[in-house]
């Protein structure tokens, strides 16, 4: 079809020549994946001022085998190099966070540490800012031979292990801002893209190697990435790195290469929430069994690890204000979204909306581009280079609305969001709370302010009204009446569903050894009374006796 001035457009559900949200295909060249719709990156990005004061600190900072180690109440009190200390004051830190007030010092003492701080808590710069100060002070210029030197080059000093690709080059970002003026290198490996390019890199000089875990094993495997010469392991996201689906090839990573045992490297795991149990799998990966999570993280972390934890466990930041919406119709939802987002949009605050699928990621994504609304969208089904063109597109502003799945959820640092909309609420089936929580931490990020919108639909979510008024209750947040009523009942249901069950499991046992003694008295009766027939079976349900 023809629009105005006499352009050719597609058929896209919004009509827009070449729609980055409604077209998966390029009109350009008609691929997937291709170079027409690459945007890079700026060096430079955009950041909010933290707002934490270690002296207006509301947090209780709980320690364990820490030992002698002293906080800091500033990164000058850590004796950093000063070119770290100008690069902190470029990116805005002028004072460090309650995570990093007392995780620095225990990195840079050489200490494994598993340390939990709510989410935009500054703990990618926690574990950052020891690996390039001890980095400065032993980096060498190496003037060894071209062979010796590109061996060396493939041993990088510190890996950091993400759980997704987004979150991984936003490390990289951070670990680059951080080593400006300094000759580190910073290399970022992950899937989506080809491999060529990231082994060249390595190849050139790695120091700090950050990526996903699937591609660092799939470098380690080419034997185009040695870890011999390995002196600091990081898992971020530590909660669910250790999860079933990553615990074995982590097991693999630390022990059938040429990685240093763990006496012999420093290793360090940073989550937001600790669970209760882990699911892991056995070394032939085939059976499961369930673990506490802390003998989990022992499996990678010395014994005399340090622990860190800031806060209650399973709580939202408090500089996030919480407000549930009761739907009572499906269908109304769409609606109800659409009103939130032009009361976002009119006070220009940035957006995050999470959706459940990523079909309905896709259909709602591409209704809001056909209303013209500015709108982005990230899901698992879309190429790496359109899951940077999104991040880009909404991080500078471009699109201050961006419609997502859970592949958003965890880690993803983008500055200045001020609103979380939970479009779909967790489902309990294959996520939990924490997903929630984690969810609603892209907003107000390092003690800003910052608010989330969740859509509670009658009939489908209460099975979360007790989690979710626990973590209000935990994290000081008014709880409306009607959840908690919604608590309640849903509440004594259970209750009475596990009565009800209880009686009915108690008759239908009385039941079946009633059924059970006629069964005998009958199956006597008739053998009595054949006799001479003495090959039968009786079957105790039908009370049939059969000649066999």
């Amino acid at each position: 079809m023809q629009g105005p001035n006499n352009i050719q457009y597609t058929c896209s559900p919004c009509g827009k020549y070449n729609c980055f949200v409604c077209l998966t295909n390029c009109e350009k060249c008609k691929k997937v994946n291709c170079s027409c719709r690459i945007i890079k990156y700026k060096t430079k990005i955009s950041r909010v001022k933290p707002l934490y004061h270690f002296d207006d600190d509301p947090f209780k900072i709980k320690v364990g085998g820490v030992g002698d180690i002293c906080e800091i109440k500033s990164f000058r009190d850590a004796n950093l190099p000063e070119v770290l200390i100008e690069n902190l004051k470029k990116l805005l830190y002028q004072f460090p966070t309650p995570v990093q007030v007392i995780s620095i010092p225990i990195l840079l003492a050489g200490k494994d540490l598993l340390a939990r701080a709510e989410t935009g808590s500054g703990k990618t710069a926690a574990f950052l800012i020891p690996i390039v100060s001890t980095l400065i002070k032993k980096k060498t210029v190496k003037t060894a031979g071209s062979a010796k030197k590109t061996e060396l080059q493939k041993n990088p000093f510190a890996v950091i292990l993400t759980p997704t690709r987004e979150l991984a080059l936003q490390i990289e970002r951070e670990a680059l801002l951080l080593t400006e003026n300094t000759c580190i290198k910073v290399v970022c490996t992950y899937g989506g893209i080809r491999i060529r390019d990231q082994m060249k890199k390595i190849a050139q000089g790695c120091d700090i190697l950050i990526g996903t875990l699937g591609r660092i094993l799939h470098l380690a495997e080419e034997q185009m990435l040695s870890l011999k010469e390995l002196k600091v392991l990081i898992i971020d996201e530590g909660d669910h790195m250790l999860d079933k689906n990553f615990v074995r090839d982590i097991e693999i990573l630390v022990n059938c290469f040429d990685m240093p045992e763990k006496a012999l490297r420093q290793t360090a795991l940073f989550c937001a929430t600790l669970p209760t149990t882990q699911i892991m799998h056995d070394q032939k990966g085939a059976k499961k069994k369930l673990a506490f999570f802390t003998d989990t993280v022992c499996m990678f972390l010395n014994d005399t690890y340090c622990h860190v934890d800031i806060g209650n466990n399973l709580t939202s930041p408090k500089s996030i204000i919480q407000t549930f919406l009761l739907v009572d119709k499906p269908e109304l939802k769409f609606q109800i979204l659409e009103n939130q987002i032009v009361k976002e949009l009119s006070q220009n605050n940035k957006t995050i909306v999470f959706v459940e699928t990523i079909k309905e990621t896709i259909k709602i994504a591409q209704q809001l581009c056909n209303k013209n609304y500015p709108v982005t969208v990230i899901h698992g089904h879309r190429t790496q280079n359109d899951r940077k063109r999104a991040i880009y597109e909404f991080n500078e502003d471009l699109k201050p609305l961006l419609i997502c799945t859970n592949v958003s959820a965890r880690g993803l640092d983008i500055c200045e969001v001020k609103t979380v909309i939970n479009y779909d609420l967790p489902n309990l089936n294959h996520d939990d709370i924490r997903t929630y929580v984690y969810r609603i931490g892209r907003a107000g990020r390092i003690g800003n302010p910052g608010k989330s919108i969740s859509m509670f639909v009658k009939g489908k979510d209460e099975v979360l009204a007790r989690p979710l008024v626990v973590l209000l209750g935990g994290s000081e947040q008014e709880v409306p009446t009607w959840l908690e009523e919604l608590c309640s009942m849903h509440e004594l249901i259970k209750l009475e569903n596990y009565h009800q069950a209880k009686f009915e499991a108690k008759n239908a046992a009385m039941l079946g050894e009633k059924n059970s003694s006629k069964d005998t008295r009958s199956y006597k009766n008739k053998e009595k009374k054949i006799g001479s027939i003495r090959c039968f079976t009786f079957n105790f349900r039908s009370n049939v006796c059969i000649r066999l």
